[in-house]
């Protein structure tokens, strides 16, 4: 090997310890697991938006409700947060707590966004009292047949 190759590749090694790797985009697709979670917490995100925007005016009930969910499905919650926060460490590395934190605070300002709507509090009410009823693998479906752009985005 000559010296010129030697310094190259040395440079390619550097620049990834100094830079990071960044996976390829297969790698950044989220998995069907990782997909699901993302679901959830799009469904979690909007009943707690609804539960801070509704609590006055259209249904006081939204707030004890949510406290509800987030009891009920407590242990679930938590283990998709790991879920979540493992895909953004993959996907994005270093960068992975600036980029989870961004997503969630979109995740929360386009649910605020639909609150502005004279329909939100009525609908997300009737989606958390739905919600309440099932069990995991069934809040999971729920959660799976909204659409939400912001998690789309990331599929």
């Amino acid at each position: 090997m000559r010296s010129g190759q030697i310094v190259f590749f040395c440079l390619i090694g550097l620049s990834v310890l100094t830079f990071g790797w960044r996976p390829a985009a297969a790698d950044r697709a989220p998995s069907p697991v990782e997909a699901e979670a993302m679901a959830l917490r799009g469904l979690q995100t909007e009943f707690m938006v609804a539960a801070l925007q509704c609590r006055y005016a259209a249904d006081p009930t939204l707030a004890p409700l949510y406290n509800d969910f987030v009891r009920r499905f407590g242990k679930e919650l938590i283990v998709n947060a790991r879920v979540l926060r493992g895909f953004f460490r993959r996907t994005y590395g270093n960068a992975h707590q600036k980029r989870f934190d961004g997503w969630l605070t979109g995740l929360a300002n386009a649910a605020a966004l639909r609150g502005t709507r004279p329909e939100f509090c009525g609908e997300a009410g009737a989606t958390l009292r739905v919600a309440l009823r099932l069990d995991g693998p069934a809040l999971r479906r729920l959660a799976l047949k909204r659409e939400v752009p912001e998690i789309a985005a990331l599929r």
